[in-house]
């Protein structure tokens, strides 16, 4: 009777497509993993693009979660000749799993040639990690193409925007959509915001496109492909940033024209920013991260 019920009980750990009956095996290097979500498709191949994300613990203890809405993690199946061996550790468990497919990877700190600062011989850092995607180098191709399409779509839109802005500024055709704060700060709302506004020493998140008043582009965070995070009111930035993301709530749009006192003064940023340059930044305010 018991050999009969374990019989059943593998009969439905096989059958039970997501799922691996949480049994714990090892990867090619040696390390322990365990499947909680196991499709039984294709595995990635070396030169293959995965696209992966993950929670950070030590021991017990969740350490870092992955931030809903993060951009997932792109990185290339390596061959034996560059495997780096302090990362290894993700393409050995990415290698047993197919899109879809979650599990989670014992690491024991004693078996990386790197230790991380701040643990103890002995400690088990462990990744639960999401197999979001798999895609071939013409896959990927095609997926920069389209990305690039997306984001030229992007920064098109935000140069019409402040450019139509700026030029409306200079030939003072604005109106009451033009604010204009005590300091001399000047600014329009394209989209007003619904989220709280930011308290000294929060870390804000936005997106921004900075010119000239003649529209020579000197800096903008798209190109990085990330937004620029900073704390508010913490002599980070320039003034004029700061009263600005002091006082309009997370979700705003705007078009913000800095006068030279609020920016770089009389001295400017050579050699793109001449001095007592009034400068004009669209700025996305897109959130206030978690403390």
């Amino acid at each position: 009777m018991k050999l009969q019920f374990i019989s059943i009980a593998l009969m439905l750990c096989v059958a039970m497509m997501f799922t691996s009956c949480d049994s714990t095996t090892k990867t090619d290097s040696g390390l322990e993993y365990k499947h909680h979500i196991k499709n039984g498709g294709p595995t990635p191949q070396v030169g293959d693009w995965v696209s992966f994300k993950f929670d950070y613990g030590v021991n017990d203890s969740l350490i870092q979660p992955w931030k809903e809405g993060a951009e997932a993690i792109l990185r290339q199946m390596p061959d034996s000749s560059a495997k780096d061996p302090n990362i290894q550790f993700f393409f050995d468990a990415m290698a047993k799993m197919s899109k879809g497919d979650s599990l989670t990877l014992y690491v024991p700190i004693d078996s990386l040639p790197q230790k991380p600062q701040d643990l103890k011989p002995g400690d088990i850092l462990k990744f639960d990690l999401v197999l979001l995607d798999i895609m071939s180098d013409e896959d990927k191709m095609a997926a920069d193409m389209e990305k690039q399409k997306e984001f030229d779509a992007k920064i098109a839109g935000v140069k019409d925007e402040i450019t139509s802005t700026t030029e409306a500024y200079k030939a003072n055709t604005l109106g009451n959509k033009l604010i204009t704060t005590a300091s001399g700060l000047k600014y329009v709302i394209h989209e007003e915001g619904t989220g709280a506004k930011a308290a000294a020493g929060q870390t804000v998140s936005v997106n921004y496109y900075g010119m000239l008043l003649d529209g020579t582009p000197f800096d903008d965070s798209y190109k990085t492909g990330s937004p620029f995070n900073f704390p508010v009111a913490q002599n980070q930035v320039i003034a004029g940033w700061d009263e600005a993301l002091s006082t309009l709530p997370a979700g705003t749009r705007f078009t913000v024209f800095i006068p030279s006192n609020l920016a770089y003064g009389e001295n400017g940023a050579p050699p793109v920013i001449p001095a007592n340059a009034e400068l004009v930044f669209h700025i996305n305010f897109i959130e206030i991260l978690a403390q």
